[in-house]
């Protein structure tokens, strides 16, 4: 019951899904918010760890937020992902 999701983000074609999928497995424990990048650095500082879930992203800005805010970072396992976190990551399995 400590579990509280925040999705931070705008929506996109399967947000619809994604709610519905928060809202049947977390009730009452989860918020869906479109923050203005000024407030960003709350986010941050509020979560205990961040998930990026894009699969394609130019320099994902929220990488470097996330990692200056000393926050731990999900992230897939492609390209720039691997040379953003170089020094800074451990593989999962």
């Amino acid at each position: 019951d400590s579990i509280f999701l925040v999705i931070a983000g705008q929506e996109i074609p399967h947000t619809k899904e994604v709610k519905d999928l928060a809202r049947s497995r977390l009730p009452n424990r989860h918020l869906f918010v479109s923050p203005k990048r000024p407030l960003m650095p709350f986010l941050f500082n509020a979560v205990d760890l961040v998930a990026l879930c894009r699969l394609h992203e130019g320099l994902p800005v929220a990488y470097l937020e996330a990692m200056a805010a000393g926050k731990p970072l999900i992230v897939h396992d492609w390209e720039l992902s691997r040379w953003v976190t170089t020094h800074l990551r451990v593989r999962a399995g």
